[in-house]
């Protein structure tokens, strides 16, 4: 997975302090290998952009989107640059992380290539 931590380190930073909810919460489930021992990170910038959470062994993006601001419009610029360079996009609603957590992690799950 790219990585241009040099160009994108204070957008990374700045985004952690405006981590929803619903991501701290999923951040808290996909931390440390928790689902089927796949690490993930989060605030990993790959090119111009900065991903929510992604599991690299699996060239997986989660992005989590919703709530109060009205969260991150889907922008096609973003999905095709990511596209190109093999990574797949997962988007996840932030009510789904609280009202059905085990339908979201099955959700990341059938994501995984080893899956498919």
């Amino acid at each position: 997975m790219m990585n241009s931590r040099g160009t994108t380190f204070q957008a990374r930073r700045s985004l952690g302090a405006s981590f929803t909810s619903a991501k701290v919460a999923l951040w808290r489930i996909l931390r440390h290998g928790a689902l089927d021992r796949r690490v993930f990170w989060r605030r990993h910038s790959v090119g111009p952009y900065v991903l929510d959470l992604c599991c690299p062994t699996e060239n997986l993006v989660i992005e989590v989107v919703g709530g109060a601001g009205g969260g991150r419009a889907h922008d096609p610029a973003r999905a095709g640059f990511l596209g190109a360079i093999g990574l797949q996009i997962l988007r996840i609603e932030n009510r789904e992380v609280f009202r059905n957590p085990d339908g979201v992690l099955a959700r990341i799950r059938r994501s995984f290539r080893a899956s498919r």
